[in-house]
């Protein structure tokens, strides 16, 4: 078949051949481009203006195209309307011979979607399931937090709607002959590819069933395929024993208004409301599943009420917790951040502020004297060597950018601090080069300056072009209307000497940022073991500050029928 289109279109249209069911948002320059049907949906959902590109071809390509340093909300918007987006990125720097490559780097779908915009006090799930003789097997994955859960229920549909509108799941994976039909306000992804991934043994630990290892094998393999990336930071599977918690279908839910109001469905007026006094966003998260999911046996309602009582009569520990809770950021998905390869400095800074206050946490939890917040600090580990390498390596106010500099602090690095001491000592050399030139050429006026064209250069106003002679071997590079620059050899060897320390320390600060992140990748399932500990000690100090402010009094049971 004779190629129609440009190079760069046939390399799209090929990307968009293997990605039928997504819109691929296609990398050129500082735009994603969307071309060609994509581009005709895309424009009208997010009215933006529907253009036309030449690309090989008589008729012009349909295009539209966003920022893509403000992709995000865009993305988030094709989500929320029910679209897969097929990120696809340039894969090698351009200025080489031949085309850019490209590749795509992250499919994003309701359940997978990983944006700052989220509810922070809401999981993001994505469901998969399989069908089996008498029971329906159900996994669910929080790739934002890492939580993976699996759970065997009664083959029956209303059990099966609760359960996914418990979870609040927006996307469900299902092998590609499964013909169930579920709610229409669930996206329904088809795969089949069930191979077991030695890879990620570990965190099938806890769970034997075959059935629901086979279920959480095809999710797992759904989203390591969409993300295009190792998802290091996984958690255990958990196995949801339903004969633990009460179950309640969704009508009964909605009524009781446990964690949204039947109005308008927002969190005001609900249970959750009224209960939240977490202090982070973890906390938050935690409570809404306790509201959601109750305890049915007496002696886990009974331990939990145990320590609610605890930090209910101790006034002052309670207090002191509180305030230390409101020092820690969402450690649960700054940690899923450093593993999925999105995260900044400014968010290792979070991290290490956040890790820095668990050892006067895990003080006030002795201070209560009592077993159960005993047992709590015990699990709340030492990490401090997570906050020497990142206050070491990281400067105090990092910019949000990684790749332009300005985020290593001096001494961590020899190299760096060599290629700062050149570009540094450089400026003031172009400083005593001006004055050294003004005073061989008598011209008062004259100035160095820079400009991103044509680099450093001497700049000599109109009125004293006379003094410039031949032994100053001034080359003129551009004329002003009032002025005339020049460049010296000296001056472009220097150019070429601070120019070329700046792009080194710019290349070299990204690569020690790297490995300051992927050495805190390691400790990923740590810092996710203690965010678990922070939200439990949240959720507990919450509702002792409720029943203490509100005269709350502990409940008694009757065994008596």
């Amino acid at each position: 078949m004779k190629q129609k289109y440009s190079p760069m279109m046939m390399q799209y249209l090929g990307i968009k051949e293997q990605n039928k069911d997504a819109i691929v948002m296609f990398r050129l320059g500082d735009f994603y481009e969307m071309f060609f049907d994509d581009a005709i949906i895309v424009s009208k959902e997010l009215e933006l203006a529907l253009t036309g590109k030449n690309a090989g071809a008589k008729e012009r390509v349909p295009m539209c195209g966003v920022p893509f340093h403000s992709a995000s909300g865009y993305i988030q918007k094709l989500v929320d309307n029910g679209h897969k987006v097929a990120i696809v990125e340039q894969l090698t720097d351009p200025g080489k011979k031949g085309i850019v490559e490209r590749g795509v780097v992250q499919i994003v779908t309701p359940g997978t979607i990983f944006d700052e915009s989220m509810t922070k006090n809401k999981n993001n799930y994505i469901a998969c399931m399989m069908i089996f003789d008498f029971v329906y097997t159900l996994a669910f994955c929080d790739i934002t937090t890492g939580e993976f859960q699996v759970v065997n229920i009664d083959k029956k549909d209303h059990l099966l709607n609760n359960q996914l509108a418990s979870m609040e799941v927006k996307e469900i994976v299902v092998k590609s002959d499964c013909t169930y039909n579920f709610n229409d306000s669930i996206m329904v992804s088809h795969y089949d590819n069930e191979t077991f991934n030695e890879k990620y043994r570990d965190i099938f630990h806890n769970i034997k069933d075959l059935k629901e290892i086979k279920v959480s094998t095809l999710l797992l393999n759904y989203l390591i395929e969409t993300q295009k990336r190792d998802l290091e930071h996984l958690q255990m599977i958990e196995e949801i024993n339903n004969q633990d918690f009460m179950t309640m279908d969704l009508y009964t839910k909605k009524s009781l208004e446990l964690t949204e109001n039947s109005k308008d469905h927002e969190k005001y007026g609900s249970l959750f409301w009224l209960l939240d006094m977490t202090k982070s966003a973890m906390g938050a998260r935690l409570l809404k599943n306790y509201i959601d999911r109750p305890l049915l046996k007496k002696e886990a309602i009974e331990e939990r009420l145990d320590i609610v009582e605890i930090f209910t009569q101790q006034f002052i520990q309670r207090e002191s917790i509180k305030e230390i809770l409101k020092e820690i950021y969402d450690l649960e998905r700054l940690s899923s951040r450093i593993a999925f390869g999105n995260i900044n400095a400014r968010d290792l800074k979070w991290i290490s502020s956040s890790l820095k206050v668990l050892p006067e946490l895990k003080q006030q939890l002795y201070s209560f004297n009592e077993p159960l917040t005993d047992q709590l600090a015990n699990q709340i580990i030492d990490l401090s060597h997570i906050t020497k390498l990142i206050d070491d390596a990281i400067i105090d106010n990092p910019p949000l950018t990684i790749k332009e500099g300005n985020i290593i602090k001096d001494h961590f690095n020899e190299e760096l601090d060599e290629l700062r001491y050149l570009r540094d000592h450089g400026k003031q050399w172009l400083v005593d080069f001006e004055q050294k030139e003004r005073e061989k050429t008598g011209i008062k006026n004259l100035k160095v300056g820079y400009n991103r064209v044509f680099g450093y250069y001497i700049e000599v106003t109109k009125g004293s072009l006379d003094l410039v002679k031949d032994e100053f071997e001034y080359t003129r590079k551009q004329s002003l209307s009032n002025a005339e620059r020049f460049i010296t050899p000296e001056l472009k060897d220097m150019e070429s000497k601070i120019l070329s320390a700046q792009d080194k320390i710019q290349k070299l600060e990204y690569v020690l940022f790297t490995q300051v992140r992927n050495e805190i990748k390691k400790e990923v399932h740590l810092i996710q073991d203690v965010s678990k500990i922070i939200a439990r000690v949240d959720v507990y100090q919450s509702l002792a500050m409720l029943a203490s402010e509100n005269s709350y009094v502990r409940p008694v049971f009757n065994d008596q029928k």
